[in-house]
């Protein structure tokens, strides 16, 4: 299963690293500051430990690269919801959640 983050910030970037960490094929995608920190980024365990993602974490600024995703997550602010929903309905596959 592909995850995707639409609008990776604080939360969708922390939610997929955790779970690229843990061996799911994940894809970011967010601003530009993002991707400028793709090779740095890392989040914290429950006991504060830094975790980092596989090397094969997608981060970009491209929606497209969510095409093939099985499940995506919208991590946008409330507002940019409906705008958020417009854009991805004609990337995401039909099936995808």
């Amino acid at each position: 299963m592909k995850v995707g983050f639409f609008g990776a910030g604080a939360i969708g970037g922390y939610v997929g690293v955790r779970l690229s960490a843990g061996g799911t094929p994940v894809v970011l995608v967010g601003r530009r500051s993002l991707v400028d920190d793709a090779p740095d980024l890392e989040a914290a365990d429950l006991d504060g430990r830094p975790v980092r993602p596989r090397p094969d974490l997608e981060v970009t600024e491209r929606a497209e690269a969510l095409s093939d995703v099985d499940v995506c997550f919208v991590t946008v602010k409330a507002a940019d919801t409906k705008d958020a929903g417009a854009r991805l309905q004609d990337i995401l596959r039909p099936d995808a959640i």
